[in-house]
């Protein structure tokens, strides 16, 4: 089992490498769609955090 994770652990880190390589050259070339994608990853992670505090505060299930 703690093979399966480990193999897991690298292809995981090869991949999210190679994802962030790619992502970096496609935003860099385009500033417009670098903002967008930060502006809609800005929005997940608030919209994560209001769903966890809700959550938290409410005790039940979330988003």
């Amino acid at each position: 089992m703690g093979a399966l994770g480990l193999v897991f652990t690298i292809t995981c880190a090869a991949f999210y490498l190679a994802l962030g390589s790619v992502t970096r050259t496609v935003l860099n070339s385009r500033p417009a769609a670098a903002r967008t994608v930060s502006r809609l990853a800005g929005a997940g992670m608030i919209a994560v955090g209001i769903s966890l505090i809700i959550e938290r505060i409410g005790g039940g299930a979330a988003l």
